[in-house]
């Protein structure tokens, strides 16, 4: 796969790093990395990507592609920055399907989800043509007590990722999203 890339690169200028949300809404931060907060190695990706954290803003990096990640539902505070990252489906050009983990709340390490391993996880479809996120889905909280059955999971005949909560504030939830060849998502 050389000279394979995801993506295209967001436009730099002054400092500012631009990109596109969910809805297509042009946005811009700053530049510069969060402090003490190193790449996050997305598995299974090939070529490999990562996730870094810029300010309260995690993008998706590699192979020519920089795209800021939307987490929508998210505290106040905001996110802290990831700590894993897991592929699900990927077709190279089209469509990437994974998962990013946060810790909940690390600044209590006793309690309120201070010390949960899983703490928060999101689903994220990204289209690729165009880069573009196309889904961001909360599919995992220690904070909002949301217990997934299992991992979000890819069924390549249907095109559809599936995601079950054992429990979240409204009971159990079955959640199917179809994701179309150019990566568009129907829920």
């Amino acid at each position: 796969m050389k000279g394979f890339q995801y993506g295209r690169v967001p436009r730099k200028a002054a400092g500012l790093w631009f990109g596109v949300g969910l809805a297509g809404t042009l946005f811009a931060v700053c530049g510069a990395q969060a402090a003490g907060h190193g790449p996050v190695r997305v598995k299974g990706t090939k070529p490999p990507l990562v996730l870094r954290q810029y300010g309260r803003v995690t993008y998706l990096e590699g192979s020519g592609l920089k795209l800021a990640l939307t987490h929508p539902g998210v505290r106040p505070q905001g996110l802290n920055a990831p700590f894993g990252a897991a592929q699900v489906f990927a077709k190279p050009g089209h469509v990437l399907i994974f998962t990013d983990s946060f810790a909940s709340n690390p600044g209590n390490v006793q309690g309120e989800c201070g010390a949960s391993e899983t703490g928060e996880r999101y689903l994220h479809v990204l289209a690729l043509g165009q880069p573009k996120e196309t889904l961001s889905v909360l599919v995992e909280s220690c904070w909002l007590n949301m217990v997934p059955a299992h991992a979000p999971k890819w069924d390549a005949a249907a095109g559809t990722v599936t995601v079950d909560l054992l429990s979240n504030d409204k009971g159990p939830l079955h959640s199917v999203y179809r994701v179309g060849a150019d990566g568009a998502v129907k829920h």
